[in-house]
């Protein structure tokens, strides 16, 4: 932390009209949310994500506006509902009167994510797959990438070839994919997608940029379908308690990451029983799978 309090975060601008606000420490751990992109001029911009509900972050943001000439600020975009991507949305529409865009299906979502600490967020508008906002010479691409999220959206900048991929692709890590709103055929689906743009750098939510992006994105493909093959072999060998598959796949895994790789062997057994391949007996505690 700063002097005044507050980290030192750096923006920078990665190519003509387009602003990368990394909120992360130096190891990238996310403790203050997702990273931020601005695109626009002094005269008018966009946001993408919020980081968390914090004074932090909210005041890094405007203050990076304000450096570029406190441009009129046309939408706040959302690529999911996560907490860490829209928790600072409400702050910024209040301070530059900004609406609110996501995915239709993030909305009842949003809603959803209030508490007594932070009220459910309403928002002013969608966004659907394919819609295109034109912001400072700067072509902004929905692209709707569902899987982590149901309503998961990627930011397409076809001037620059930037991908913006929100929670799809991280750049130090693998995204988590838990049920019921992440879904893992969807998020492969949506992976495949990917590669079929012309991509020259991926700007992630968490992480360090990626340079190398069509191959960065194939590997978390590989990784993927890795993670299923051990799954199915572990049925194979006779673990079939989510539980007993998670310690046979993730072996030496932290305590504290155990519940999130248990999420993940979910989603993936539930792929395979949607394919066929495996089925469900019992349920709750009593929940065993084995091979169909």
């Amino acid at each position: 932390m700063s002097a005044e309090g507050w980290p030192r975060w750096r923006g920078e601008q990665v190519a003509p009209g387009v602003h990368w606000l990394p909120l992360a420490d130096a190891a990238w751990r996310p403790r203050f949310g997702a990273h931020v992109t601005i695109i626009g001029t002094a005269q008018e911009a966009v946001v993408i994500d919020t980081g968390d509900d914090l004074d932090a972050p909210s005041a890094f943001i405007a203050g990076y506006l304000a450096g570029m000439g406190n441009p009129r600020l046309r939408a706040i975009l959302l690529t999911h509902h996560h907490r860490d991507h829209s928790g600072g949305a409400a702050r910024l529409r209040a301070l530059t009167g900004a609406p609110i865009l996501c995915h239709p299906l993030e909305v009842p979502l949003l809603a959803g994510e209030g508490g007594p600490e932070r009220p459910a967020l309403t928002v002013d508008g969608t966004l659907e797959e394919g819609a295109l906002l034109r912001v400072g010479g700067v072509t902004i691409q929905a692209v709707h990438t569902p899987g982590h999220s149901p309503g998961h959206l990627c930011f397409f900048l076809p001037e620059s070839g930037l991908m913006l991929t929100g929670d799809l692709v991280l750049g130090d890590a693998t995204t988590s994919v838990s049920p019921p709103h992440g879904e893992m055929a969807a998020l492969l689906a949506s992976l495949e997608r990917l590669l079929q743009f012309p991509m020259t750098r991926i700007l992630p939510g968490h992480g360090p940029p990626l340079t190398d992006p069509h191959a960065a994105v194939a590997g978390v493909l590989a990784h993927r379908r890795e993670r299923e093959a051990q799954v199915l072999a572990a049925l194979q060998a006779g673990f079939d308690r989510p539980a007993t598959i998670v310690a046979a796949v993730y072996q030496g895994l932290a305590p504290d990451l155990v519940e999130l790789a248990g999420r993940q062997v979910q989603s993936i057994l539930l792929k395979l029983a949607r394919e066929g391949r495996v089925v469900a007996i019992g349920e709750g505690e009593e929940e065993r799978w084995q091979l169909a």
